[in-house]
């Protein structure tokens, strides 16, 4: 049986099928190991979505490959977005690879380790995107204890002019709610306190389905059996479609007391021009209209939102038009992308490109506006007594501990560094507890345990 380490990159929704990989082969006997050096297989997981991504894929496969020499015999497997997208082409730049898995893949590696068949024949295994995992497929979590990211569905269909995911991992396909409804109750008995939904839009879950009816799978019907789960203390939203949430999702967020009060909505542009070219079909004021809508029915929401600086055609009227949304709206948490030329998108085409040094510049001015509203909002949380799920020891100190607050979604939003009052028992990695915040970082904040 192989040791085998693992280096997943990239999105969350990278991260699940990393662990159906890894699940698949622990089951057939093989071990996960800590690090590199200890392991017979070097596995690693790309990302291919931007150029930064893919730029990052690669050093790491290049380090991987090095590491590889240091022992005769070793394996090296690269697998996910990168070998889907860019198949021939990575076969052909780096030989030391041993097996490429492609997005609709998962179990290849499994299969390679039980035949012990490395062959030239069997070193391409990427075909047509599609949702190969088994409903019941195990998982070998990576995540921390107390949480756990579910996938509701893979790919997209929607055609928005800069993203390369339809290509990449295919068109909209939905889980059946009783498979998702399985794997949270296995989950949750597993010690996940914190259950995150993803996919790449959350709100198109089940259109894919048929026609809508009273039986159709709804996100909203889901979240309903989902939050009835016993033991799960935190059920979070991730990725919504801005204008895609429905009355009855709304309902059902504020009816379940463990749906946490948080939405990420990646609106990505407010300026008409720039939204109508990166064919998202919606207008600005339909964003502020969503937000306005979603604030009203749910007093308290804390909104995440991803916003696209540089796009081709982003004259500083569209540029001011981005400014004036991030000082009104307010959002405690944004995330600022400079535009990334994607080969194959319609945008990729455009006109208007601009100097790299202008979009780093715009992303600079957003990120430090944003920096200050972030602030504030964690100043006036301050003096609150609040639910922190521990996380484990603080990389800062190992006298804190690190939590997050139901507010917080993991890996993308800030974290509680927790010190430790004079009657405060040990944290476990994995529990809920109550902390005092006591003071207020930029991202970040600092409180005591009780």
């Amino acid at each position: 049986m192989a040791r085998i380490f693992l280096l997943t990159l990239g999105c969350a929704k990278n991260r699940v099928d990393a662990e159906v990989m890894l699940g698949i082969a622990v089951r057939a006997g093989h071990e996960v190991v800590a690090t590199a050096e200890e392991a017979e297989v070097l596995v690693i997981n790309t990302c291919a979505f931007i150029l930064p991504a893919r730029e990052e894929s690669v050093e790491a496969i290049l380090a991987a490959a090095r590491e590889k020499t240091a022992l005769p015999g070793r394996r090296l497997v690269v697998t996910g977005c990168l070998p889907q997208r860019y198949r021939e082409e990575l076969a052909r730049e780096l030989p030391e690879v041993d097996l490429f898995l492609g997005t609709g893949a998962l179990d290849g590696l499994a299969a390679a380790l039980a035949t012990g068949t490395w062959s030239e024949a069997n070193r391409l295994q990427v075909g047509t995107p599609h949702f190969a995992r088994a409903d019941d497929a195990p998982r070998y979590r990576s995540t921390k204890r107390g949480t756990a990211y579910v996938k509701i569905s893979e790919g997209c269909s929607r055609s928005c002019s800069y993203c390369a995911i339809p290509s990449i991992r295919g068109p909209q396909h939905s889980r059946a709610p009783e498979a998702v409804l399985r794997e949270v109750k296995a989950l949750v008995a597993d010690g996940a306190r914190e259950i995150n939904l993803i996919a790449q839009d959350l709100t198109a879950y089940g259109r894919d389905a048929g026609p809508t009816g009273t039986d159709a799978p709804t996100l909203a019907r889901l979240v309903r059996e989902l939050a009835a789960v016993p033991g799960l203390s935190w059920l979070r939203l991730l990725y919504a479609y801005p204008t895609g949430i429905t009355d009855e999702l709304l309902a059902t967020i504020a009816e379940s007391p463990n749906v946490v009060p948080y939405l990420d909505l990646p609106v990505q542009h407010v300026d008409d021009k720039i939204l109508r070219l990166m064919r998202r079909g919606y207008r600005g004021d339909d964003v502020r209209r969503a937000l306005e809508r979603l604030r009203r029915a749910l007093p308290g929401l804390v909104l995440r939102t991803s916003l696209i600086v540089g796009f081709p055609g982003e004259d500083e009227a569209a540029f001011a038009r981005l400014v004036d949304f991030v000082t009104k709206e307010r959002l405690a948490r944004v995330g600022v992308f400079p535009f990334s030329p994607e080969e194959g998108t319609k945008a990729n085409t455009l006109p208007g490109a601009l100097p790299e040094e202008l979009i780093e510049a715009r992303a600079e001015h957003l990120m430090d506006l944003q920096r200050g509203i972030s602030r504030a909002h964690n100043e006036a949380l301050l003096g609150r007594v609040v639910p922190v799920l521990i996380e484990g020891t603080s990389e800062e100190s190992e006298l804190l501990s690190t939590g997050r607050m139901a507010t917080q979604a993991p890996e993308v939003d800030g974290v509680v560094h927790l010190a430790y009052g004079a009657d405060s028992a040990p944290a476990q990695a994995g529990e809920l507890r109550e902390a005092h915040l006591e003071q207020a970082e930029d991202y970040d904040l600092v409180g005591v345990l009780k």
